[in-house]
């Protein structure tokens, strides 16, 4: 009885650090293996090569596509498949350069009459009701 009660024991025990071994592997795989980032709107656009560029490349190069939405090149519409040196320009946000709060100054927001100094709370302490 004793000696199936010390078996049990190690045996736990040698199933426990195994768990414990694979769970430190794991780990240390996960911190080799960077994270890649989630971009979910990355975004490409078509740059078409002077002199080998046909029409349809010209035409979708004012379009900024998503990455998963952008056509393969080259294009469907290509006339010249076999001489197309047509490339990709990557970025990381389809946005680029859209964004209003971007292009906002701040100065241009100047509102005649309201003080740009200083804050509006300095001054007189006053309340919201009457009699404070």
């Amino acid at each position: 009885m004793e000696f199936a009660l010390a078996v049990a024991v190690l045996l736990v025990l040698v199933v426990a650090l195994l768990l414990i071994r694979r769970r430190k592997q794991q780990q240390q795989q996960a911190e080799k293996t960077p994270a890649k980032p989630v971009k979910p709107y990355a975004a490409v656009k078509i740059r078409p090569i002077k002199h080998h560029a046909c029409d349809a490349a010209y035409e979708a190069s004012y379009k900024i596509f998503l990455v998963r939405e952008a056509p393969i090149l080259p294009l469907r519409d290509c006339n010249r498949p076999g001489q197309c040196r047509c490339s990709y320009v990557h970025y990381d946000d389809r946005r680029h350069g859209r964004r209003r709060s971007a292009n906002i100054q701040t100065h241009d927001l100047h509102i005649e009459g309201y003080p740009t100094d200083r804050e509006r709370r300095q001054g007189r302490r006053r309340g919201r009701r009457k009699t404070d």
